[in-house]
């Protein structure tokens, strides 16, 4: 599929996307500790339009990203028609999702850990994931990078994000980010996740931490 290079651009009034921006911006700037600046948004209002951007056939389920501070996402209006998201609620949790990739690739640099960016961007959007079982959960191991349609890293990522967060603190998380630069090999992550939570990032050693949840 060809990949297009020149698209129309219309400016247009949307005072709820800007409200709820703002609302967003202003949380996200306090659990962060940071202040980033409102990021543009494009609405694209097609799956047809998501297609040409990426030049492939994208999933049903892929309905927003984010390039620099700009969140490209599904058309509100067109939210459940061109995608398999049957609850129109849903694209404020989206919104809020790609909002928060825009603050961890300022701290962090880029998009790696994959299961930190994503589990991170689904805790704080609310985008509750149903718990995996213990062999799921340690597939963790190998969502360091991961390509665009695996959709792994959102179940398991908000899984470790949210057991980290709750069991040893919001404080200790952003410690992890601070630390965390995009050029870092998996190897260098395992030593600053050991530095930080004093648990060797493998099968054996992260299952005796989570065995306790499953219980």
């Amino acid at each position: 599929m060809k990949k297009y290079q020149v698209f129309k651009i219309q400016t247009i009034k949307h005072a709820r996307i800007e409200n709820f921006l703002r609302k967003s911006k202003k949380e996200l700037d306090k659990f962060f500790g940071i202040e980033v600046n409102m990021p543009k948004v494009f609405l694209l209002d097609s799956r047809q339009e998501i297609n040409r951007y990426w030049g492939e056939k994208t999933e049903k389920w892929e309905v927003g990203w984010v390039k620099n501070n700009f969140i490209f996402i599904l058309n509100p209006q067109k939210y459940t028609k061109e995608s398999n998201h049957k609850n129109p609620a849903g694209f404020w949790k989206t919104i809020k999702h790609e909002h928060c990739h825009i603050y961890y690739k300022e701290i962090v640099g880029g998009n790696r850990p994959i299961w930190v960016n994503e589990g991170l961007a689904g805790y704080l959007s609310g985008q509750i994931e149903a718990r995996p079982n213990i062999k799921e959960a340690l597939e963790i191991v190998d969502l360091y990078n991961t390509k665009r349609n695996n959709t792994r890293k959102y179940k398991v990522g908000y899984f470790w994000v949210k057991f980290l967060i709750q069991r040893f603190g919001q404080k200790k998380f952003l410690q992890l980010l601070k630390l965390l630069k995009e050029k870092n090999t998996e190897k260098e992550f395992k030593g600053i996740f050991y530095k930080i939570y004093k648990i060797r990032f493998n099968k054996k050693e992260l299952q005796k931490n989570i065995v306790i949840d499953f219980l």
